[in-house]
């Protein structure tokens, strides 16, 4: 006769990890504070009048009376990248 465990493991099958909640917060903050900071240096470039994006394999800084479009694009894109991260993350 074969002895039946009575305290068998169950494998976790079909469980995703779950983060514990510190984890969770601490992510939350790290994208909000990357937020504020690209907040803060979006602010700055726009009072610089000069701000630096990626352009090719390490990137160049644009001047607003050399080429403004160029300038306000990248204005923009920081400006909505800032938003997601303190919004959506």
């Amino acid at each position: 006769m074969a002895v039946k465990p009575t305290n068998s493991v169950q494998p976790d099958v079909g469980k995703t990890l779950e983060l514990s909640p510190s984890s969770k917060a601490r992510d939350r903050y790290m994208f909000k504070g990357l937020g504020v900071l690209l907040a803060i240096y979006t602010l700055y470039a726009i009072c610089q009048g000069r701000v630096f994006a990626k352009s090719g394999v390490w990137g160049k800084t644009i001047s607003r009376a050399a080429s403004p479009h160029y300038f306000w694009a990248v204005i923009a894109v920081y400006s909505l990248l800032s938003l997601a991260l303190l919004t959506i993350f």
